[in-house]
């Protein structure tokens, strides 16, 4: 599962800003000149050379044994980017903090089957180059690349002897192409496995219901009473509840425990959530989408999103921790609610259930607890 950021850059020219995919486990960014000791370990590494997709590299096979060489690579992936020719990102393993791979993307434009496609070309550190290892790595990103480039397709190549590549691959829903990539010269390669895009019920969602879009905000106003503010201390509340209730302080969140958040909280909604029963997650003044968490592909909103889905496979529209925004998730006929303030850095929980979710991972997620009341 990804963080906000991986909203933010599906929705922008990938050239005009700086692509941040992240999970537990992984994040991809931009390539940093910092990166070159860990990355000539991936590009020495004997082992994993035969993986790497030179097709159409003019005769380089990315093999790198000094840090002279290294550095040249990153320089010439850095120009690229800055001409708008394709995106190289590292793969940074989160646990060790250690560059263990890159990612390289960018949309074709040639005359064969692979034209306005988007390929993808995936360097690892052999020690890396296993099906569940390949398969969180590419599941970070993979959906946003269609939005990204504007393209139907991905197009990677897995050559035969990458069996733990090929299970990933197919795992996450890539087929064996009988097409040949046309090289600048006219070599033919293969190999080739393809994705092509699944059209969900959120790239074109549904409206709201006039009456039940008129629930939600009569709800906020004045059933929550909803006060906005821009200063962290103001002495109005910006919610007045009551029912069970529990406020917390995420002023000292770390990016784990934000990632955390994203993970457990989802599957939290969930476990509140009636069987019947819907939720609404809004952006303040921006998007709101009304959907069930177990099956997003009912959802209802006023514009097109991806959602993020944690390891339990439980789908969330919106975000969680307010970078900027006020955000709302509301069970639709109002038994519980989680309330996120950007200024006053809080989030309002509200609802016996989903107040008794929280006590087990509060600590986990740096929730402090700052006012409690049941």
């Amino acid at each position: 599962m990804a963080d906000t950021d991986n909203f933010y850059c599906n929705r922008v020219d990938v050239y005009d800003c700086y692509p941040r995919y992240q999970s537990p486990e992984y994040t991809l960014r931009l390539v940093e000149k910092g990166d070159c000791d860990d990355l000539l370990k991936v590009y020495s590494d004997k082992k994993a050379v035969p993986f790497f997709n030179s097709d159409n590299c003019y005769g380089d096979n990315f093999y790198y044994t000094t840090r002279e060489e290294m550095m040249g690579a990153i320089d010439f992936w850095q120009d690229k980017f800055r001409k708008k020719e394709f995106v190289r990102m590292a793969i940074v393993e989160n646990a060790e903090n250690e560059v263990v791979g890159t990612v390289e993307v960018f949309k074709r434009v040639a005359k064969d089957d692979f034209t306005d496609s988007v390929l993808l070309r995936l360097d690892l550190r052999s020690d890396y180059e296993t099906e569940e290892e390949i398969s969180k790595i590419l599941k970070l990103f993979i959906e946003y690349m269609f939005g990204l480039f504007d393209c139907a397709k991905i197009a990677t190549k897995a050559i035969p002897e990458a069996c733990e590549r090929i299970k990933a691959l197919r795992k996450i829903g890539f087929d064996l192409s009988d097409k040949k990539l046309i090289g600048h010269d006219g070599t033919e390669y293969d190999n080739y496995y393809v994705k092509e895009k699944v059209t969900h019920s959120w790239d074109n969602p549904s409206p709201i219901s006039e009456t039940d879009e008129n629930y939600f905000y009569d709800f906020i106003d004045n059933q929550i009473r909803f006060c906005p503010s821009v200063r962290k201390n103001d002495f109005l509340l910006p919610f007045s509840l009551n029912r069970p209730f529990a406020v917390y302080d995420i002023s000292e969140m770390t990016d784990e425990q934000i990632m955390l958040l994203y993970e457990l909280v989802p599957t939290a909604f969930a476990e509140c959530l009636q069987e019947g029963h819907k939720i609404y997650s809004y952006d303040w003044q921006h998007n709101l989408f009304l959907y069930d968490p177990r099956n997003p592909e009912n959802c209802q909103g006023n514009e097109s999103s991806i959602p993020l889905f944690n390891a339990d496979g439980i789908a969330i529209f919106e975000g969680l921790y307010p970078d900027g925004d006020y955000y709302f998730h509301i069970d639709k006929y109002g038994a519980f609610g989680y309330l996120a303030h950007p200024w006053r850095e809080e989030v309002w929980i509200f609802g016996g259930d989903l107040l008794k979710e929280f006590e087990k991972i509060q600590d986990k997620i740096g929730f402090v607890p700052k006012a409690i009341l049941k």
